[in-house]
This record gives structure tokens, sequence and C-alpha cells, in this order.
């Protein structure tokens, strides 16, 4: 299958996301990550981000059954991250 390396605004159900200035500047939608994690890995596996930011990676990680390792420098970012992927988790865990 051709699979194109650039994602654009409205492909794949990916917006574009305009951070606020009480956010990471470089946050991503976790379609984003959820698509390439799917092209690239299979459930089960482990995904390392070492920039998390806000865990999108990681919150994509959690809906597709993989594994995650994520690093990140800013201890707002990661106070940020714990809550959203502690969230993320109790909504996959939730039949």
């Amino acid at each position: 299958h051709k699979i194109e390396n650039i994602i654009r605004p409205g492909m794949h159900g990916i917006r574009k996301i305009i951070p606020r200035a009480d956010q990471h500047p470089t946050a991503k939608p976790v379609e984003l990550p959820q698509f390439f994690i799917g092209l690239h890995s299979q459930p089960g596996e482990t995904v390392l981000d070492p920039f998390m930011g806000g865990a999108s990676t990681g919150v994509a990680c959690l809906r597709t059954g993989r594994k995650f390792i994520g690093i990140e420098i800013d201890p707002d970012q990661c106070r940020i991250a714990a809550e959203r992927l502690a969230k993320a988790e109790q909504e996959t865990s939730t039949p």
C-alpha cells in the first residue's frame, strides 16, 4: 500500500491544534501519533517518546494496546501528562 509521509489537517480525522498560552507549544492531536503507532508497531509493543510534552503519544498507546515510555524535562508538563494518562487509562479500562 502506498503510504503518504505527510499528514495534513483533516486527513484521517486529524485536526489542527493551535495551542493556547497555557498549553504545550507543540501540542499534537492524539489521532496523529495514533495513526503512526498503528502503522509501525503491534499491540503489546513498547513506544518511546523522548519528548513527551502533554502525552498525546502515551494516550494513543493506551488506546491501541501499546506500552509507553515517556520522557519530559519540564516538571509542569510531567504533571499534566501524568493526569492526562491517568484519565485516559480510566477511559480505556471502563467497558
